[in-house]
């Protein structure tokens, strides 16, 4: 079937029972929308092995319910669909029970965010999951996209596997949210700039890299992520995570974590670990960590309340400067930990809460003095080298004797 790009207006019912056909070339550009009682394509192709659907060049907008299938059992049998560069916005439930895909292809350059969340409710959901394909040139994934309102049920998305093209700067607020299906190791495109709220929300990925050039990662970005046990985060410089008006952590990897924990990785070539990134109220399952020599400084409230964490190890040559203040409050699970030479500053309340740190190992243990503030001239206490040379000790005066102040080396 052929609709030409002349096509302004199609019918309820028809194409109603076409069951023969395999190929629907969709090239109308003004058709007004349907409604849920139009079923366009009732039944259309259950008698072969599948339709694609492939929009053309030219169409700007997939009209709302144009291949809506009342239930599971009357969709049209599409098993593929392809995209068009210059669509801009793909109605709601145009492919609402579409079970029988297997393959989206996208080419849209400029598609608009998706104000409903069910285009694609359902679909894949009698197939082995659906692959998902954004072609080189595509450089943004809508907000709300695959998301359902029906996280855990089975209205999700049954995608099973996502081609990220390296174009891609951007992936919008809950683009996947609620996609369970999607495991094993997501690896982002090189070139994406920004990662919205919950975009991955209820994935079931176990393994997230993050590439270098992200500078924005949202809230609950890779929240809920059970499977999780590896983190790759090469951002250089990403953005701080806010706290809420009540000052409350707002949280990236809220509740995530398998129950074997999570083990955390920060490139060569960071410069900093972001303010907050784990801190939550119900934080991530994290039991090892590595720094990498390249960052600067652990943000305020890095890791707090990570209370499974265990092994915090820095690569050699650290240029580590400044652990943020409660950069590690309530690590209780943690028992030592080592302060690189090229520290200079420790935040008020870094080891704050850290019942079973019982061994802190200064690498450079000369000049360090506690101050009241961050900017006070005058010490509040020397600690000597002698002091400091007894891991025990220096891990009671950072816990408890000297929590509350600021560390730094003159």
């Amino acid at each position: 079937v052929t609709i030409g790009e002349n096509v302004q207006s199609i019918g309820g019912y028809a194409f109603f029972y076409c069951t023969d056909i395999e190929d629907i070339s969709y090239n109308a550009v003004s058709v007004e929308d349907l409604t849920r009682q139009s079923n366009v394509f009732y039944c259309a192709g259950v008698e072969n092995s599948g339709i694609t659907v492939v929009f053309g060049e030219g169409v700007t907008r997939v009209p709302a319910y144009l291949f809506y299938g009342a239930s599971n059992s009357s969709p049209p049998a599409i098993t593929s669909v392809t995209f068009s560069s210059t669509i801009t916005e793909i109605g709601n439930c145009s492919f609402y029970n579409s079970v029988d895909i297997v393959e989206i292809i996208f080419n849209c350059i400029e598609l608009n965010d998706f104000t409903e969340n069910s285009a694609f409710y359902h679909a894949g959901y009698y197939t082995n999951g659906v692959t998902v394909i954004f072609n080189e040139g595509v450089t943004r994934i809508p907000a709300l996209m695959f998301e359902t309102n029906y996280l855990g049920g089975t209205g999700r998305v049954h995608l099973s596997s996502v081609i990220f093209a390296t174009t891609i700067t951007e992936i919008g607020v809950g683009a996947f949210c609620g996609v369970g299906y999607l495991t094993g190791e997501l690896v982002l495109p090189t070139n994406l700039e920004s990662i919205g709220d919950g975009a991955f929300n209820y994935c079931g990925y176990n393994s997230v890299t993050i590439p270098a050039n992200v500078s924005y990662i949202g809230i609950d970005s890779f929240a809920n992520m059970s499977n999780l046990s590896e983190i790759n985060i090469n951002a250089i410089n990403a953005n701080d995570i806010p706290l809420n008006s009540y000052g409350e952590p707002e949280g990236v990897f809220f509740r995530s974590g398998s129950s074997a924990g999570i083990t955390v990785i920060f490139g060569e070539g960071v410069i900093r670990v972001s303010a907050n990134l784990f801190y939550d109220i119900n934080p991530p399952t994290i039991v090892s960590l590595t720094i990498s020599s390249t960052i600067t400084e652990i943000g305020d409230n890095a890791f707090s309340y990570c209370d499974d964490l265990n092994t915090v190890s820095f690569s050699g040559n650290s240029q580590l400067a400044t652990i943020g203040e409660n950069a590690f409050v309530g690590c209780t699970n943690l028992t030592s930990f080592t302060i690189p030479s090229s520290v200079t500053l420790i935040k008020s309340g870094a080891f704050n809460l850290c019942s079973s740190l019982s061994s802190v190992t200064f690498q450079d243990r000369t000049t360090w003095r506690v101050y009241t503030s961050e900017t006070a001239s005058s010490a509040y206490a020397t600690i000597s080298s002698s002091t400091l040379s007894n891991t025990a000790t220096a891990a009671r005066y950072l816990t408890s004797t000297y929590q509350a102040y600021y560390w730094r080396k003159s």
